[in-house]
């Protein structure tokens, strides 16, 4: 990449590119969220580069908070925005553990 983010994830074409180190954003498809962490430097000159490419979101924490952004055709909106990642991790670890599918005991054929 010209302009190398912080972090990228691909979550929905995850399949597509497997666990390859090297991508070719030629033939690959772009990631679906890029991470950028703006602490010494700003990466909002990097967004219309990650358009360009088609990346989804851009998660951007600046050591204060963090800021979702989603691309709307050939820019990104905010969508949202949290106090910082450990209040976001604990949020989505607490979906996570909520979604968690729970554990029924096994019963024997007579039903004990």
């Amino acid at each position: 990449m010209l302009s190398e983010p912080d972090a990228y994830f691909y979550v929905q074409s995850a399949a597509l590119v497997g666990n390859r180190v090297q991508l070719d954003f030629t033939n690959d498809p772009p990631p679906d969220i890029v991470a950028e962490v703006d602490i010494n430097h700003d990466s909002l000159s990097k967004f219309p580069f990650h358009a360009a490419l088609g990346v989804t979101e851009i998660w951007r924490y600046d050591g204060q908070s963090l800021v979702i952004y989603r691309l709307e055709q050939d820019h990104y909106m905010k969508i949202g925005s949290e106090p910082g990642p450990a209040d976001a991790y604990r949020r989505c670890a607490h979906r996570v553990s909520v979604a968690k599918p729970q554990r029924r005991p096994v019963r024997d054929a007579r039903g004990v």
